[in-house]
């Protein structure tokens, strides 16, 4: 993941906050803080930073299992790539019309 999103060049986006989890450390954006080696544990800083970013990838990690659900979205795809970003975009539609009713 880290490679694939730093060789896109999506981190040089300008104007863009990104938040990751534990496996972006060091790609500059944010991300919860890591216990130390020896460390026993985090302090009440560090834990509160680690909650409002978790509260905020949360989010996110959901909105990534509900489109999941969905079986095209699911296995790789292998129809013309042209049509990916339109099926994506559908998917989506339908999914916010489902838990909108």
């Amino acid at each position: 993941d880290v490679t694939a999103a730093a060789s896109s060049g999506l981190f040089e986006t300008s104007g863009a906050t990104f938040f990751g989890d534990k496996g972006y450390v060091g790609c500059g954006i944010i991300t919860p803080v890591k216990r130390r080696p020896g460390q026993i544990a985090l302090t009440p800083a560090q834990k509160t930073i680690n909650r409002s970013v978790n509260q905020i990838r949360y989010v996110v990690e959901r909105s990534i299992a509900r489109l999941k659900n969905w079986k095209i979205l699911k296995y790789p795809f292998r129809g013309p790539l042209q049509k990916h970003s339109e099926i994506i975009r559908a998917v989506v539609s339908l999914e916010n019309y489902r838990t909108s009713l």
